[in-house]
């Protein structure tokens, strides 16, 4: 019979890094995403294959009034095409450190204090009067700002500001600098300046919907619009959310693990999803229940630990396998186990 901590004795190997983004989207979302596909797609199909110069010409008429990349190409003197493409790299990446650090401004603006900015590779600790700038040692593509919450006062409202301000943020900037664009503002500006502008409008607007997408990431975490949907629905996962952000608020004030709120733990444990919030859940209530001398109840939660080292850091994995091998040593007396 198979144990029920299979990860935990061994019995099964610890999970691999997740490769894949897991989608958070509803019968509808996926209605209309198909009806598209089948509906839209063919209809722009038949009508390329009746029309195809029409259609080509058509294309290229527009791209060239909305977008004017071709002519600033060729506007630019060719030994600053590099200058040009490295300024073409820096609107891209402008959008999302816009949209994040809105989040962290967000957050500063009731009452949270912005522990890191984490954009890709790149992470911002802000600790002291300084940031301080590092690189991961395990790399990803998402962006996030982490916050310390002081309080649980308030914070339903206070992440749905938090949240809801960078797409909308994000959207404005983008829409505004299209409007003024064709509202003719930009007239006397040459065509590439113009053209590194709307392409960081329209990245702007990508990235604010894009982030209105309600999706689980690879790496566990969840996108403002998931964010939103959990707040506006008050689910079962923004409870989870709210109970684990309580939780780390006691923990910050030195309530001794024993004492951590019954309620929250059972609440952070509730939904089983593989986000980084149900990882953090689980560890919480492992940490109390080993320190009740509840051996079984801290076997099952860090054996739910040990499931979703697929969204830890090496660090946090580090840290899973020395408690792993306490357990077998202190709890069943394996010294075989405990070595491996």
């Amino acid at each position: 019979m198979p144990s029920p901590t299979q990860i935990l004795d061994l019995e099964a190997p610890l999970p691999t890094r997740a490769k894949y983004r897991h989608s958070q989207l509803r019968w509808w979302h996926t209605l209309l995403i198909v009806s598209g596909f089948f509906v839209v797609a063919p209809g722009i199909a038949v009508f390329f294959m009746l029309y195809p110069n029409l259609f080509i010409l058509a294309l290229l008429e527009t791209m060239g009034q909305w977008f004017p990349f071709g002519k600033a190409v060729d506007s630019v003197n060719p030994y600053l095409l590099p200058v040009f493409f490295l300024a073409c790299m820096a609107a891209c990446l402008l959008p999302t450190v816009i949209h994040e650090a809105v989040h962290a401004l967000a957050g500063v603006a009731v009452g949270f204090t912005s522990k890191m900015l984490i954009m890709g590779p790149l992470r911002m600790a802000f600790q002291g009067a300084k940031p301080r700038l590092r690189t991961a040692r395990r790399v990803d593509v998402d962006a996030f700002c982490h916050v310390n919450v002081p309080t649980i006062i308030g914070v339903h409202r206070k992440f749905l500001f938090i949240t809801g301000m960078a797409p909308l943020a994000s959207l404005v900037i983008g829409g505004g600098i299209i409007a003024v664009w064709r509202l003719g503002a930009f007239g006397g500006l040459p065509i590439s300046p113009t053209t590194l502008l709307l392409g960081f409008g329209y990245l702007s607007i990508l990235v604010g919907l894009m982030s209105l997408v309600p999706v689980r990431l690879k790496s566990g975490l969840y996108s403002d619009g998931a964010r939103l949907w959990m707040i506006a629905t008050n689910s079962p996962k923004c409870r989870r959310w709210l109970s684990v952000v309580a939780l780390q608020i006691q923990r910050a004030k030195g309530t001794p693990l024993r004492r951590l709120n019954r309620k929250w733990l059972r609440n952070a444990c509730s939904v089983d999803d593989g986000s980084l919030e149900n990882l953090a859940g689980h560890w919480m209530t492992y940490l109390s229940a080993e320190t009740d001398g509840d051996a079984a109840a801290a076997a099952v939660h860090l054996e739910a630990c040990l499931r979703n080292a697929g969204i830890a850091t090496d660090e946090f994995v580090d840290c899973m396998r020395a408690m792993a091998s306490t357990v077998h040593a202190w709890r069943t007396r394996d010294s075989v186990k405990a070595e491996k």
